[in-house]
């Protein structure tokens, strides 16, 4: 593993309590911060970088019993995509990215995911069908295993590989064979946002990046600050599975991404 940038500050079981605090004093979110849903619309359009993006999204289904928050659009996304995309920390330049709780836009596999070689974004069963629809009608050229796509490549263009199959957090084994059908390579990067929401699913959410992630992988995950205890519980136990665990200062983010969101580096070595 590559030394650790100073751009990121550790957390250790010792100071989880600490680090919440200061994280809701110094990264405050606004009194008149809302859920973080972007529209309440089922269509909804992103402009990003000069590029416009047209996505479907289901507010019906995130209304019934049952339901998944990845029906819609979580406001963290965007700045998450902008911070990558300006920043530039990462080169995702021929690597390999899985994205976790990608959801049914697809925004990330419509921007991050053409700068990679490979990308497969994953999420429950139910929400593949309009994550793949969302995917083809947004990134013009590209090649796939698991998504239609109109245009074909010309003879010796290279385009990213980019797949969507289900990887359920409560059912790991079944999503592994999947994604290692797809790519037998330990990820470069494991990528996820707004995916810390409900404690039961956390212990899950811990082994399923445990189970995919190799020595050399790493993860970064954006979270909209709601409940601190939530965000505390995940971080607590990421370190309790050996995980390494970092935050990245004020100072490396971009100005949408410094008050009421934080972003973390995991590893699984220093």
């Amino acid at each position: 593993m590559s030394k650790i940038p100073n751009f990121l500050e550790e957390i250790t079981l010792d100071d989880v309590s600490t680090h919440i605090y200061d994280l809701y004093v110094d990264s405050a979110p606004s009194e008149n911060q809302d859920l973080g849903i972007v529209s309440k619309k089922d269509q909804l359009q992103i402009s990003i970088s000069d590029s416009d993006y047209q996505f479907e999204q289901s507010i019906s289904n995130l209304n019934t019993s049952n339901s998944s928050t990845g029906f819609v659009l979580w406001r963290v996304s965007i700045p998450f995509v902008k911070w990558i995309q300006t920043k530039q920390l990462h080169d995702f330049k021929d690597k390999y990215v899985v994205e976790l709780g990608a959801g049914v836009t697809g925004l990330l596999s419509s921007t991050i995911g053409l700068k990679t070689q490979h990308w497969i974004a994953t999420d429950q069963y139910h929400l593949i069908k309009l994550l793949k629809k969302n995917i083809s009608n947004n990134v013009p050229i590209f090649q796939s295993s698991t998504i239609e796509c109109d245009m074909k490549p010309k003879k010796k263009q290279i385009v990213p590989k980019i797949d969507a199959c289900v990887y359920d957090w409560e059912n790991i084994e079944q999503g592994l064979y999947e994604i290692k059908e797809l790519n037998p390579k330990e990820p470069d990067f494991i990528i996820g946002c707004d995916i810390v929401y409900n404690d039961y699913l956390v212990p899950y959410l811990v082994d399923a990046i445990d189970k995919l992630a190799g020595p050399s992988t790493r993860v970064l995950i954006g979270l909209q600050l709601r409940l601190p205890e939530n965000i505390e519980y995940f971080v607590e136990q990421l370190l309790k599975r050996g995980l390494k665990v970092y935050k990245y200062e004020e100072s490396s983010l971009i100005e949408d991404l410094q008050r009421g969101y934080v972003v973390y580096y995991i590893t699984k070595s220093a």
